[in-house]
């Protein structure tokens, strides 16, 4: 009965030999599961979103941020030691942008993203100097941060604005219809 012990050790022993890396394995495909939802910041520091694809998989998306956001946690972050602000003209050449700091909605000076200025029409986030498009009664507009109804341009008013960032919702002062 000695055979037995020694022939296991023995193929114990060629065991790690007889391994060699697997050239069907995707890295990419492993790290793509994911639960619908879940954040996380990417290889480019990105931030991205797991979402169902067309076929019903789950994958990672990179998520859309303002300009100089940096990902904290899957979230769109301020900038390194960016100044808290309440209005666009609290940061001289830079704008008031809308971020997620500790968990909550946050404004921080930053700079411009798109070419649309606050309060003019847009479709998608990216259009927007703040970077973000909101939609509100009079359609989807830019968002203008502001602190009092001087701020804004033209009739719009300074009101509590429902704003989501990074899945994060919550009410900010922006320029909106009245």
């Amino acid at each position: 009965m000695r055979p037995a012990p020694l022939l296991a050790l023995l193929l114990l022993a060629l065991a790690p030999a007889c391994t060699e890396p697997n050239p069907n394995y995707d890295p990419d495909a492993a790290a793509a599961l994911c639960e619908s939802g879940q954040r996380r910041c990417g290889p480019a520091g990105q931030t991205q979103v797991c979402v169902p694809q067309p076929d019903s998989a789950l994958a990672w998306t990179d998520d859309y941020c303002p300009a100089a956001a940096v990902c904290a946690s899957g979230l769109c972050g301020p900038p390194v030691g960016a100044p808290a602000c309440e209005r666009d003209a609290d940061c001289g050449a830079d704008l008031c942008v809308v971020f997620v700091q500790d968990g909550t909605l946050a404004r921080c000076c930053a700079p411009a993203t798109g070419t649309q200025a606050g309060s003019a029409p847009c479709a998608t986030h990216a259009e927007c100097r703040s970077g973000l498009c909101q939609t509100g009664s009079g359609g989807k507009l830019c968002f203008a941060a502001c602190a009092e109804t001087t701020d804004c341009s033209g009739a719009l008013t300074c009101q509590d604005a429902e704003v989501t960032v990074s899945g994060i919702r919550g009410t900010i002062r922006g320029c909106l219809t009245p």
